[in-house]
């Protein structure tokens, strides 16, 4: 006698929201409430390569083609901040953060040096532990003009335990992922 009942298809319970929202709203929406409690904050253009124009802290970012009003003009979504623990120690956040975004080559780089310097570039052609040493044209075969690029930075620092780095930038690419069946652009998982 089977005593489980027929599994039925479920949805999450976010599933429903997640899928219905178009990604400019949920996102719009995220970034409304983050900058309520004074923890959003847009990065535009070449303002991007100054890490002082980032926030200091953990968090998650966005990278948005500009205007944001293109149909799916989401191209990256990361975070900074990720809990470690060892058997024997206690939880530890790591010394990852916002600011250190400018610094980044893979997957993505913000571009200052070179044939395309001034734009965000990603789709790597050579692994992180190769692409530094390649000639800046061949890095990556995408490339935006800084100048279309503006960056959502949603701040975590001090509610990490809360609404961790990994919980919203999961949350965002699940959208992505109901809304479109695939990641954004320079992102290549979930």
């Amino acid at each position: 006698m089977n005593t489980h009942p027929a599994k039925k298809s479920a949805t999450f319970a976010w599933g429903d929201i997640l899928q219905h929202l178009e990604q400019n709203d949920f996102c719009g929406r995220l970034g409304a409430h983050f900058l309520e409690l004074g923890r959003f904050k847009e990065v535009e253009g070449a303002a991007t390569l100054n890490k002082t124009s980032w926030p200091k802290g953990k968090g998650v970012y966005i990278v948005w083609e500009s205007p944001k009003s293109i149909p799916d003009s989401l191209v990256y979504v990361g975070s900074t901040g990720k809990f470690k623990q060892k058997e024997t120690s206690e939880l530890k956040l790591n010394d990852g953060c916002l600011s250190k975004r400018p610094e980044r080559w893979h997957p993505y780089c913000f571009q200052s040096q070179g044939l395309n310097a001034g734009h965000f570039e990603y789709d790597p052609m050579f692994g992180v532990n190769v692409i530094k040493k390649k000639d800046h044209k061949e890095r990556y075969r995408r490339q935006i003009p800084l100048a279309s690029i503006k960056v959502g930075c949603f701040e975590l620092s001090g509610i990490e335990r809360h609404v961790s780095p990994a919980l919203l930038e999961a949350l965002i690419l699940q959208n992505h992922v109901a809304i479109h069946n695939r990641l954004p652009p320079a992102n290549n998982q979930l």
